[in-house]
């Protein structure tokens, strides 16, 4: 992990040196001050075009080695939706696109917003360490489609950062570190540099600069960034116009993602613009009374056997073909971790018992003098399959855990296991997200046809 003391006096120097020179390079600045305001106006309307370019090098530990490996990334994201600000804490957005071209190591990926998630609500969270929260309103959101359209610089995130009452030409200031934060989509800064100044302005815009560094934090781990920006407000309704920034990164790996060393190039857009998809006939059936829109994510396997559907606070960090690994997270705490597996199918008519099951979990655990079988239970899910769960005392270097084994079974005889590794001190904290992990599991219907259009045609061949 990076160290405070490794926060280079490099580049605090150079934005001394930037800053001096955006100063001194200014006319003679205007004694008039002004009130630099950005604000999204309460049921206005604006359009919203968003290019993010990242490339760098992605690092992980080797599993064999431990050593650091680089992998070379490059992203190209687009993203263009209308916006209707429902309240200073929310927005509704309306996709016309989000795509996306990720090219790491050797493989490429093109993720893509679906037309089934067009409709977004954007919730800015107030407490410190949360970022803009982003459901969707008409389905549930792929992993991927997630991470597609959750990027730094939301518009929801700018307000904070660029408003200052009684500034005037040549004035520069240091932004709330809260406010850039959320803008970056950190967790904490522990030391900042980043200052923003005011250019020059008319009547109609003012032309603002951000640049520096700062020393932050995110899911745990140290991230250093150097900022250098110039942003566009429109003065005559308070509204941002426009956004170039480019974000200088190094951070090293954690336990819930892999580190980056590299660049972030971020372009915004905004002009006035409405749509009927984000008028009040459109949106009535989505925000009655009755309708509450959660945050959920939805990871399939490869193959579209089975998906799951969980809250943002479980990290998906690896995915194999027919398995999965989940980490849950709450503010910095890494609470517990969970492992799917697709087992091999067993005949319909001959599905595992509870006994049988049982009998399976003290195999594993037999090699561990610690481990102790606590509780066993049968019970359907919200899905409608049926789930075991064993529950299994232990330590892990001395630390007292628990292990909820879910075995989880289709009526066709597919089956996944479910194992959730937790400390014992949080288990009542984890044990009903996990359960609920479990109830939201599916077995994907299409398969069980597909595999018997095929057992058909090989029989009359």
């Amino acid at each position: 992990m990076l160290k405070n003391q490794r926060f280079p006096t490099f580049c605090c120097q150079l934005t001394h040196f930037a800053l001096a020179l955006v100063v001194f390079a200014s006319p003679a600045f205007a004694q008039e001050t002004i009130d630099l305001s950005v604000n999204f106006e309460k049921g206005a309307q604006c359009r919203v075009i968003a290019d993010f370019m990242h490339s760098g090098t992605v690092t992980i530990p080797s599993e064999e080695t431990g050593e650091i490996v680089p992998l070379p990334l490059n992203v190209d994201a687009k993203l263009s939706f209308f916006q209707r600000t429902t309240s200073g804490e929310q927005t509704i957005r309306f996709f016309e696109k989000a795509n996306g071209r990720i090219k790491l190591d050797r493989g490429t990926t093109k993720p893509e917003l679906g037309p089934n998630n067009q409709l977004i609500v954007a919730r800015l969270r107030e407490k410190s360490g949360e970022q803009v929260e982003l459901a969707s309103m008409t389905g549930i959101l792929d992993q991927a489609e997630l991470e597609l359209i959750q990027n730094p610089a939301d518009p929801m995130t700018l307000s904070a950062v660029f408003s200052r009452p009684s500034v005037k030409e040549g004035d520069s200031w240091e932004p709330p570190v809260e406010a850039l934060a959320k803008m970056l989509r950190l967790n904490r800064i522990e030391e900042s540099k980043v200052r923003i100044l005011l250019k020059k302005y008319d009547s109609k815009s003012a032309r603002v600069y951000i640049i520096g560094t700062l020393l932050g934090d995110v899911n745990d781990v140290v991230t250093e960034m150097e900022l250098s920006g110039i942003a566009t407000i429109n003065r005559l309704d308070d509204s941002l116009s426009s956004l170039k920034l480019t974000v200088r990164e190094r951070r090293g790996p954690g336990q819930i993602a892999p580190g980056f060393d590299g660049k972030t190039k971020i372009d915004i857009r905004i002009t006035n613009a409405t749509t009927d998809e984000l008028s009040n006939e459109s949106l009535a059936k989505y925000t009655g009374k009755d309708s509450k829109i959660r945050q959920r994510v939805r990871w399939q396997s490869e193959t579209g056997k089975f998906s799951v559907t969980y809250e943002p606070r479980w990290k998906m960090i690896a995915t194999e073909k027919d398995a999965a690994v989940l980490r849950f997270i709450d503010g910095n705490e890494l609470l517990a971790q969970c492992n799917i597996v697709q087992l091999p199918s067993r005949p319909a008519d001959n599905p595992l018992t509870l006994e049988d099951y049982k009998t399976e979990v003290a195999k594993i655990i037999a090699a561990d003098e610690n481990a102790v079988l606590l509780a066993a239970t049968t019970l359907p899910t919200l899905a409608g399959h049926m789930a075991m769960q064993v529950v299994v005392g232990g330590e892990e270097e001395g630390v007292p855990v628990n292990w909820f084994y879910y075995h989880v079974t289709n009526e066709d005889g597919r089956r996944v296991t479910l194992v959730f590794t937790l400390a014992e001190s949080v288990s009542q904290r984890v044990d009903p997200i996990a359960a609920q992990l479990v109830n939201e599991f599916k077995f994907d219907p299409m398969a069980k046809k597909i595999a018997s259009k095929k057992l058909e045609g090989s029989e009359t061949k």
